[in-house]
């Protein structure tokens, strides 16, 4: 068990800082972005109409305070500029004022997933799947929730439940990797990245995830062959290197 908590601490902080690097990296090659003098412009205007948005929903939902397209509405802007606290009580308040509406009970269970807060979203998750049929999202969701209260085993069954309805969805077996490496379980976690990586739809993120869980075997090769279909090979090979050097 000791062992589990400390792969699972070194995994955390190992996943954080290769995808800080591979961030780092793909945004060192993107040079128009640094030398375009509009692109300030263009990021200020857009965080200007973002705030704009929010305070004009939050007149709108001062008005109808729990409307579900307004709530709706309102929590997206509020999203959208960082107030994700906020956004998270508007989101419950939409909740309580629907309760036997699915996608108002999701919507804040998944938002409460998302920021943590893994006992909270259980419980309301539990009370959205009460209202429908089974949907691989809410699953997934939970799957997630569990894996933040270091509960792997019930996460792990969240995620089969998902994969059985949405067996070529990459985002299930994405998640159901890192759930088996934060659990101690690389080669369970090797093998369901694998699954995901080769789906249609999977993104940089899960390849990230896999080149991480490689590297973590000693799979330095592998792991960099990964990473290489995202980042340019000198990226690719620093990223791996930082974390050949983290690990030792």
């Amino acid at each position: 068990m000791n062992r589990q908590v400390t792969f699972s601490t070194r995994f955390r902080r190992s996943a954080v800082t290769l995808t800080s690097i591979a961030a780092l990296s793909i945004l060192g090659g993107c040079t128009t972005s640094v030398t375009n003098p509009l692109s300030p412009v263009a990021t200020a205007t857009s965080q200007a109409d973002a705030v704009g948005e929010a305070a004009r929903y939050a007149k709108l939902y001062k008005q109808r305070p729990g409307d579900l397209a307004t709530g709706f509405r309102f929590a997206s802007a509020l999203q959208s500029i960082g107030s994700n606290d906020r956004a998270i009580e508007v989101l419950g308040e939409v909740a309580n004022n629907n309760l036997d509406n699915r996608d108002a009970i999701s919507a804040y269970g998944k938002a409460l997933a998302e920021a943590g807060r893994g006992a909270e979203a259980n419980q309301v998750l539990a009370r959205a799947e009460q209202l429908g049929e089974p949907d691989w999202k809410l699953h997934s969701a939970r799957g997630l929730a569990y894996d933040q209260a270091s509960e792997y085993g019930p996460a792990q069954a969240e995620y089969e439940k998902a994969a059985r309805l949405a067996p070529q969805e990459p985002t299930i077996f994405n998640n159901w990797g890192v759930s088996h490496a934060l659990a101690g379980d690389l080669d369970a976690a090797e093998a369901m990245l694998v699954k995901a990586a080769n789906l249609q739809g999977a993104d940089q993120k899960v390849r990230a995830n896999l080149a991480l869980v490689l590297g973590l075997q000693g799979k330095f090769a592998e792991a960099e062959k990964v990473s290489a279909m995202d980042l340019p090979p000198d990226a690719a090979r620093a990223n791996i290197a930082y974390l050949r050097e983290m690990l030792k």
